[in-house]
């Protein structure tokens, strides 16, 4: 099972690049976790996918990041063996904290924690 810690707060700063959003899962650890006393009410909120393994659902605290092909030359971008060379050091400017966000208003939590059947809830982010 997978244990999602989700902000449960709209966040304060306009930035999206630098600050969790309300839905956007902060961190994915396995069932046996024991979260702290800070990883709660009121900032954040505790989901539970029972049979859903941790490296189903990894890719859900991945950020948004910067194309390649909007940073690179387009020169560059015609030599492939060149570009995927680039494209492990290249730094592209992070456009979203997450990719991901919850749909917390599908889903009823109980002091802040609640355990679904699939992640159904889970869409990409737009905008």
């Amino acid at each position: 099972m997978a244990s999602l810690l989700i902000k449960a707060q709209v966040a304060n700063q306009l930035d999206a690049a630098t600050c969790y959003q309300r839905g956007d899962v902060v961190v994915v650890a396995p069932d046996a976790h024991e979260w702290g006393g800070s990883e709660g009410l009121p900032n954040f909120l505790q989901l539970d996918v029972p049979g859903l393994p941790v490296a189903e659902v990894g890719h859900l605290v991945t950020d948004e990041r910067q194309r390649l092909e909007d940073v690179t030359p387009a020169v560059l971008r015609k030599m492939p063996k060149l570009l995927s060379r680039v494209a492990k050091t290249k730094d592209r400017k992070v456009i979203k904290r997450r990719q991901f966000l919850v749909d917390l208003e599908g889903i009823h939590f109980i002091d802040g924690r609640a355990s679904v059947g699939s992640i159904t809830e889970i869409n990409k982010r737009t905008g």
